[in-house]
């Protein structure tokens, strides 16, 4: 009977062993995805949904993907600058999206990422009037923002200088 139970104990071991090898080869796939990259997929998969054709959010076919996208921008956002201003937020850019190519979505993936810290230059464009509504935002929500965050987030309107204006 011990022999049995050395022979499993011994399998077992080698089978951990394995299992830790193929893990740590394998580990980059099994990194989630940070929340800005989900964020930009589910703008990519609304994109697609209209293909090519004018963005458009009336009636019930637009109702639903636009409803689980400010959803997914309110929960990234929210928690930065509070929900009434990440709603404001939302709208600002939605009226600004309506009748513009599918790909203009991607601007609303780029305010968030400023948002929450994770804007690259290199990649993402925002124009003048996208960074004096961000402006307004951070001012109107700065009584409810972390001091820290607010700070942050001016700082980098400053080096753009969007506050100079």
């Amino acid at each position: 009977m011990s022999l049995w139970l050395i022979f499993y104990f011994q399998w077992f071991i080698n089978f951990f062993h394995v299992c830790c090898v193929a893990l740590s080869l394998f580990s980059p796939y099994f990194i989630s995805m940070k929340p800005i990259d989900h964020f930009f997929s589910q703008i990519d998969s609304l994109a697609r949904s209209f293909r090519g054709e004018a963005l458009t959010f009336q009636g019930e076919d637009g109702r639903q993907p636009k409803d689980r996208l400010v959803n997914a921008f309110l929960s990234l956002t929210a928690p930065v600058i509070g929900k009434t201003a990440a709603g404001d937020l939302c709208l600002y850019c939605f009226d600004k999206l309506e009748g513009k190519k599918p790909e203009a979505l991607e601007k609303l993936g780029f305010i968030a990422a400023f948002l929450i810290g994770e804007y690259d230059d290199n990649t993402m464009r925002l124009d003048a009037e996208d960074w004096d509504e961000l402006k307004e935002t951070l001012n109107d929500a700065s009584g409810e923002m972390n001091m820290d965050t607010l700070t942050e987030l001016l700082g980098e309107l400053l080096d753009r200088g969007v506050l100079d204006n």
